[in-house]
């Protein structure tokens, strides 16, 4: 199992088999979104049979999204599982993906894959203390013009880029806390 941080997207991967397999898994620092963040699910079938089974997303208990799957042995799939987290309450969410067992899986210790927390804040809070204040915006200016940015953070409107739309979310947050 592993996962990456690209951008604005986590690349979960959980494997579904019949046989003992070790994966290594690889450490990520934590995810800001402030409203959107698509979560890529890559799933495989190590076994030798077609699986028909549903696949979950979560933020803590919450389900983000489940999604119904048919998968060839010996092949694999990603699933973009998009969360929209209007709605939820600003503070962190461990993010996990779990795929049911299926008939005969004696191996189940690779179908839930705990990516680690996500922290849902305000638009413009780059910097993710529950504020948009000016360590916010020295951080904000700096990535003004670029695309992609090197800070996603920055990218407010989720176009790729850090451009006039980007600031005037940031400046209808300026002063701002998350509550």
């Amino acid at each position: 199992m592993s996962s990456t941080i690209i951008q604005s997207q986590l690349i979960v991967s959980i494997f579904i088999f019949r046989k003992l397999s070790k994966r290594p898994t690889k450490k990520t620092k934590p995810t800001r979104t402030t409203n959107n963040l698509n979560t890529n699910i890559t799933v495989a079938n190590l076994g030798d049979f077609t699986e028909n089974f549903n696949i979950t997303l979560y933020a803590d208990a919450t389900v983000i999204e489940t999604i119904g799957m048919i998968l060839e042995g010996g092949t694999s799939l990603t699933i973009v599982f998009p969360w929209n987290t209007t709605g939820f309450a600003h503070g962190n969410y461990t993010l996990w993906a779990h795929a049911e067992p299926v008939p005969g899986e004696t191996s189940t210790g690779d179908n839930t894959f705990v990516y680690g927390w996500v922290s849902v804040t305000i638009p413009g809070d780059v910097d993710g203390d529950g504020d948009v204040d000016p360590a916010d915006f020295y951080i904000f200016a700096g990535n003004y013009g670029s695309s992609p940015p090197s800070n996603p953070n920055c990218d407010l409107d989720g176009d790729g880029d850090v451009g006039p739309d980007d600031f005037y979310i940031f400046s209808g947050n300026y002063g701002k806390t998350a509550v």
